[in-house]
């Protein structure tokens, strides 16, 4: 998923000298994959959603707007990885399964 990237910005500081409300152009291509992805779910199937970016906006609020439009699908699971606590990148992952 493109996504801001901010999750990595560890491995490329030259994202913080970006201007954020950039980002903000990404919520609607986020949506649009997803909502094209879910036509190739079978039902029981599974969709992942993931981004390498910490933002809110990219993540939590785009799954649950898409819960919220798209009954026929139920959040299994989501966590984000934070760098200081998992050791790891910063990213988000929501697994979506449809009925």
């Amino acid at each position: 998923m493109p996504c801001s990237g901010l999750g990595i910005i560890r491995r490329k500081p030259d994202i913080k000298y970006k201007d954020f409300s950039e980002f903000d152009g990404l919520l609607p291509i986020q949506k649009a994959i997803l909502n094209n992805a879910k036509s190739y779910v079978k039902a029981g199937g599974k969709l992942l959603y993931s981004t390498c970016t910490l933002r809110k906006a990219e993540n939590e609020d785009i799954v649950n707007e898409f819960l919220a439009q798209n009954n026929d699908f139920k959040l299994e699971y989501s966590h984000t990885f934070m760098p200081h606590i998992d050791g790891t990148d910063g990213f988000f992952c929501a697994l979506l399964i449809k009925n």
